[in-house]
């Protein structure tokens, strides 16, 4: 959350930095050098900057390098944190920048700032083209991603020196693009404060209701999950369990409001505000905590959720119960080993941290293949809408399904398919097979028939119907979720009917007119028993445009048109 008075001061953030890199590597190593360097050169070109809260500008850089530190990124990526404003906010070139700290450190810096001049509320080509950009930094080196979501964070947590109208554009952006990325690389204590500032500055009213709720079963609660905390470690000391860690953790205010709407507005009903977590050395610990804690407290089995057997879609892996204890009161218990840990509270940066990549070639290098293979499929994604040449039909992609909540559902046989919400069973199809896809005639959603418009919901089991015979509708369009489904349906259409169907455009000089005629020019059509198969309206200056796709005959067509521009003083044509 917001900054300690301490963070503000240089000579203290300069003390706690160079603490934590000690800690990290040796003072004598060449790492160690470079990162030094980094900070010398960045202190220097930035001396005399000040940022809006009157601070030292050097600082922000500090803090940055600070949170990539708390990621155990490799040396190259705490002097890129170091050095990432040198090029937008000094005189300092790239070609300089490269010949003093090398290709890499100079390719991160230049990347997140490429990646900082993008207005992600502009919707010009130009602003999605450069938004293009930013994946094909992310498949080239996930590093800039880390710096840029390091820098991200000290700015939400700095945002109360901002006016009314910035704060709430920066955490929208946030909210937007930022918020959602770390969630789906994994970063959860990133992710976890980006939705808590987020909802600070955009829902103020709420957050402060929430909070006053919730300020009370704080402070009684802490003292309790104490005693409780020292009951549960000596009943697993006595089954001869000795956990690496418990802890409890208060959930943040943004998640207690999801909850609280989700709970029909009624706070007592929120189970989780308070947490226990055990953290174990093994799997098989795990399930024997689980047990213990069965044994100890009556548990509410409505409310356990096992994702070590079924992680969640961005790899998160734990296994939660909640209890009764012997007083009534409600705790949730979260159980994991210290590897499922670690990579829940720092997602695919965890990769980078592991001891046995720490002296290899590719770990200098940040290559996208030290990521797991949950990751890897997220940057394969990436790599295929690269390949989309419209930048709006990109961003619609990449928000529908990147920066999009996922659901898991399974196959008949327990296979685990992943499917952004609101997919339908003709998505999932698709998901299976292209043929299948295109070949559906119905679904059966645990074992009853359903509709195919129908919306998945995370556990469902689906199985698809198909005729060899029946082929994609022009309809499904209206309801399907992804790119894959939808490209597929529209290129079966073109391959198969597009030889039947004529393009026809009418042009409107009196918008006003347009509007009224519209309704009467699709009744004309339909009347005389051509298929509309598509409608575009579109306004262009002064002038509006309708254009068609119609099924028919090609005279019976031209007459048409002939008779609609006679009747409505109208100028149509074939296109």
């Amino acid at each position: 959350m917001e900054l300690k008075e301490e963070y503000f001061n240089t000579e203290f953030l300069e003390r706690e930095f160079f603490k934590k890199l000690i800690k990290r590597m040796d003072p004598n190593s060449k790492d160690f050098k470079v990162v030094e360097k980094s900070y010398e050169f960045a202190y220097e070109k930035h001396l005399g900057q000040k940022r809006l809260s009157g601070e030292n500008y050097i600082n922000h850089p500090l803090r940055t390098a600070l949170n990539i530190l708390d990621l155990n990124l490799d040396y190259e990526t705490i002097s890129g944190a170091i050095l990432h404003d040198i090029l937008e906010d000094t005189n300092v070139s790239y070609e300089e920048l490269k010949d003093i700290f090398g290709e890499n450190i100079a390719f991160l810096v230049d990347g997140v700032t490429k990646i900082t001049s993008i207005k992600y509320q502009n919707k010009s080509i130009a602003e999605l083209q450069k938004l293009s950009r930013f994946i094909i930094y992310f498949l080239d080196d996930i590093r800039v991603v880390f710096i840029k979501l390091a820098d991200r964070l000290d700015n939400m947590r700095t945002l109360n020196f901002l006016d009314e109208e910035k704060r709430k554009k920066v955490a929208q952006e946030t909210k937007e693009i930022y918020l959602p990325l770390s969630q789906k690389l994994g970063i959860f204590s990133w992710a976890g404060e980006f939705d808590e500032l987020c909802f600070k500055y955009l829902e103020p009213e709420n957050y402060d209701f929430i909070k006053s709720l919730v300020e009370e079963k704080l402070k009684k609660g802490e003292d309790y999950l104490r005693n409780l905390i020292d009951r549960i470690s000596k009943k697993l000391i006595e089954n001869k369990i000795n956990p690496v860690n418990i802890e409890y953790r208060v959930k943040r205010i943004s998640s207690i409001w999801k909850k609280f709407l989700k709970k029909n507005s009624n706070i007592d009903h929120v189970y989780d505000i308070l947490a226990i977590r055990i953290i174990v050395k093994s799997i098989e610990e795990c399930y024997l905590v689980l047990g213990i804690l069965h044994q100890m407290f009556n548990p509410i089995f409505e409310e356990f959720d096992d994702y070590i057997a079924f992680p969640k879609p961005n790899g998160y892996q734990s296994l939660h119960t909640t209890l009764f204890d012997e007083n009534g009161e409600i705790i949730e218990i979260q159980i994991r080993t210290e590897k499922m840990h670690i990579y829940n509270e720092i997602g695919a940066a965890a990769y980078f941290a592991y001891a046995e990549f720490k002296n290899t070639k590719e770990y200098r290098k940040g290559g996208t293949f030290l990521i797991s293979d949950k990751e890897m499929k997220i940057v394969e994604k990436l790599r295929k809408w690269q390949e989309i040449e419209n930048p709006k039909e990109f961003l619609k992609i990449l928000k529908e399904e990147f920066f999009q909540d996922k659901i898991l559902v399974f196959t008949p046989k327990g296979d685990i398919v992943e499917l952004p919400i609101g997919s339908t069973p003709v998505d999932f199809a698709y998901k299976i097979h292209t043929e299948i896809g295109n070949h559906c005639v119905g679904a059966k959603v645990n074992n009853k028939i359903v509709p195919l418009n129908t919306e998945l919901k995370t556990g469902d089991v689906v199985e698809i119907i198909v005729n060899k015979n029946k082929y994609p509708s022009q309809d499904w369009l209206y309801f399907v979720k992804t790119y894959q489904a939808r490209k597929h349906i529209k290129n079966f259409i073109k391959r198969n009917i597009s030889k039947e169907l004529t393009e026809v455009i009418f042009e409107f000089e009196n918008k006003e007119n347009s509007k009224l005629l519209y309704p009467k020019i699709i009744q004309k059509i339909s009347d005389e028993n051509i298929y509309i198969y598509e409608s575009n309206f579109k306004d262009k200056g002064d002038v509006s445009f309708l254009k068609l796709v119609l099924k028919g005959d090609i005279e019976r067509i031209k007459d048409l048109i002939s008779k609609i521009n006679s009747k409505f003083n109208l100028k149509g044509k074939i296109l």
